[in-house]
């Protein structure tokens, strides 16, 4: 069997809008490549199925099964495809635009005394200026798109929050992305290295 170049280059398109995700100029940008990623994620999957196929030990090779039962119990993978039939069949939303905003700590974090803002004023590019009677430590978080839960096909999927044992609750979209395509990626690898001779 050839190698699977085809599959490859599928992964390598992958690979270059999730650096696209991370370089989205702004928020709609961003919503745009991850539902080409989502395609393109699939894509890759489709690719391996039709190269590997055309090998007669492709449909008896363990791991073939084992990948399938990934996709539809693993709580990243399983989001990935089904995300990728609401954004294609579907009109509801799969990303959420959340505003950023302001944290405000008061300094030293012990102190237990009455602090009293005198004025708090924001100019027109996100600076904010304050005036206490107390120390303060301020930070700034900016917009971001978070996932939404999504229904496909009658069902509903949750934003995962595991992937093959892994806890997820604390990555963004982009970290998503590069699990799900390294696990493909993956995937890949072992494909070749039983198949390819």
């Amino acid at each position: 069997m050839k190698a699977l170049t085809r599959t490859k280059s599928q992964i390598q398109k992958a690979r270059g809008l999730i650096e696209e995700l991370e370089n989205s100029p702004d928020l709609k940008s961003f919503r745009d490549n991850w539902d080409r990623f989502l395609t393109q994620l699939e894509r890759c999957y489709s690719h391996s199925l039709s190269e590997l196929s055309k090998s007669p030990k492709f449909n008896g090779w363990n791991v073939r099964g084992h990948v399938e039962q990934k996709r539809k119990k693993d709580p990243l993978l399983s989001y990935m495809v089904n995300a990728r039939g609401a954004a294609d069949h579907t009109v509801a939303e799969i990303t959420e635009h959340v505003k950023g905003g302001l944290d405000v700590f008061i300094l030293p974090k012990d102190d237990s005394g009455v602090t009293r803002i005198d004025h708090m004023s924001f100019d027109g590019e996100g600076n904010v200026s304050i005036k206490c009677n107390k120390p303060l430590a301020i930070q700034r978080y900016p917009d971001f798109v978070e996932l939404l839960p999504v229904v496909n096909r009658g069902r509903k999927y949750e934003v995962p929050n595991m992937h093959l044992g892994r806890d997820l609750s604390q990555l963004d979209p982009v970290d998503l992305a590069t699990l799900a395509l390294d696990y493909y990626e993956d995937y890949i690898k072992k494909a070749e290295s039983h198949f390819v001779k």
